[in-house]
């Protein structure tokens, strides 16, 4: 998706998403490393894909009032 719809998910209060898909790779390495990168400034947590295969396995955990919310691989 374009960088400039990465509102939508701040309206819409998603903090995490997968890159996990069959076709997060359609477009080389610089569109993968570009939407990473694009998540990161927008403070989305990424998990599923990464600049290698630890950073891709890498998972997120969200903790609220040090209570984990949850944890994806």
């Amino acid at each position: 998706m374009r960088p400039k719809y990465l509102n939508i998910f701040k309206d819409a209060h998603i903090n995490v998403v997968s890159c996990a898909n069959n076709h997060i790779y359609d477009y080389g390495n610089e569109a993968l490393l570009d939407t990473m990168n694009y998540l990161d400034a927008a403070g989305i947590k990424h998990v599923g894909a990464g600049e290698n295969l630890g950073a891709a396995r890498r998972p997120v955990i969200i903790q609220r009032n040090g209570t984990i919310r949850y944890g994806l691989y």
